[in-house]
Protein backbone atom coordinates (compact mmCIF):
# COMPACT_ATOMS: atom_id res chain seq x y z
CA UNK A 1 0.00 0.00 0.00
CA UNK A 2 2.82 2.51 0.84
CA UNK A 3 4.22 1.41 -2.31
CA UNK A 4 1.84 3.59 -4.46
CA UNK A 5 2.45 6.06 -2.19
CA UNK A 6 5.96 6.30 -2.82
CA UNK A 7 5.18 6.01 -6.05
CA UNK A 8 3.52 9.38 -6.05
CA UNK A 9 6.72 10.63 -4.55
CA UNK A 10 9.22 9.41 -7.17
CA UNK A 11 6.45 10.52 -10.00
CA UNK A 12 6.37 13.94 -8.90
CA UNK A 13 9.59 13.98 -7.11
CA UNK A 14 9.10 14.70 -4.22
CA UNK A 15 12.22 13.94 -1.93
CA UNK A 16 11.78 13.38 2.17
CA UNK A 17 12.93 17.58 2.40
CA UNK A 18 9.57 18.06 0.34
CA UNK A 19 7.27 16.35 2.60
CA UNK A 20 9.15 17.38 6.05
CA UNK A 21 6.04 20.44 6.72
CA UNK A 22 3.61 17.92 5.91
CA UNK A 23 5.16 15.74 9.00
CA UNK A 24 5.42 18.61 11.40
CA UNK A 25 1.84 19.90 10.06
CA UNK A 26 0.34 16.33 11.45
CA UNK A 27 2.48 15.88 14.26
CA UNK A 28 1.14 19.71 15.30
CA UNK A 29 -2.48 18.48 14.76
CA UNK A 30 -2.44 15.11 16.61
CA UNK A 31 -1.39 17.65 19.85
CA UNK A 32 -4.08 19.84 19.62
CA UNK A 33 -6.83 18.45 21.86
CA UNK A 34 -3.61 18.25 24.51
CA UNK A 35 -3.03 22.09 23.62
CA UNK A 36 -6.56 22.87 24.28
CA UNK A 37 -6.66 20.70 27.35
CA UNK A 38 -3.93 23.20 28.50
CA UNK A 39 -4.50 26.92 28.51
CA UNK A 40 -1.12 27.41 30.03
CA UNK A 41 0.94 28.90 27.68
CA UNK A 42 4.37 27.06 28.88
CA UNK A 43 2.27 24.01 28.88
CA UNK A 44 1.22 23.90 25.40
CA UNK A 45 4.92 25.65 24.47
CA UNK A 46 5.94 22.37 25.68
CA UNK A 47 3.57 20.03 24.20
CA UNK A 48 4.45 21.92 20.17
CA UNK A 49 7.89 21.65 21.09
CA UNK A 50 7.78 17.80 21.89
CA UNK A 51 5.87 17.29 18.83
CA UNK A 52 8.20 18.63 16.74
CA UNK A 53 10.97 16.51 18.03
CA UNK A 54 8.73 13.87 17.03
CA UNK A 55 8.16 15.42 14.29
CA UNK A 56 11.76 16.21 13.38
CA UNK A 57 13.06 12.13 14.28
CA UNK A 58 10.17 11.02 11.40
CA UNK A 59 11.52 13.25 9.11
CA UNK A 60 15.19 12.04 9.76
CA UNK A 61 14.01 8.44 8.93
CA UNK A 62 13.07 9.52 5.30
CA UNK A 63 10.45 9.06 2.70
CA UNK A 64 9.10 5.61 3.67
CA UNK A 65 8.89 7.04 6.97
CA UNK A 66 7.09 9.99 6.20
CA UNK A 67 4.75 8.40 4.48
CA UNK A 68 3.72 5.39 7.04
CA UNK A 69 3.23 8.59 9.29
CA UNK A 70 1.12 10.38 7.07
CA UNK A 71 -1.02 7.38 6.58
CA UNK A 72 -1.17 6.93 10.67
CA UNK A 73 -2.90 10.24 10.59
CA UNK A 74 -4.58 11.01 7.66
CA UNK A 75 -5.48 7.15 6.40
CA UNK A 76 -4.33 6.03 3.20
CA UNK A 77 -6.51 8.18 0.92
CA UNK A 78 -5.85 11.32 3.05
CA UNK A 79 -2.05 10.76 2.72
CA UNK A 80 -2.11 10.58 -0.90
CA UNK A 81 -4.60 13.51 -1.37
CA UNK A 82 -2.08 15.61 0.03
CA UNK A 83 1.18 14.04 -1.91
CA UNK A 84 -0.88 14.55 -5.39
CA UNK A 85 -1.60 18.13 -4.34
CA UNK A 86 1.82 18.90 -2.87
Amino acid sequence: MNEALSEICRQRRLTDEDLDELVHEAAAQEVLPRLNEKPDDDIQEAILEEAGKAAAGINNGGVDAQISYLVKQYGFEGAKHLLQTS
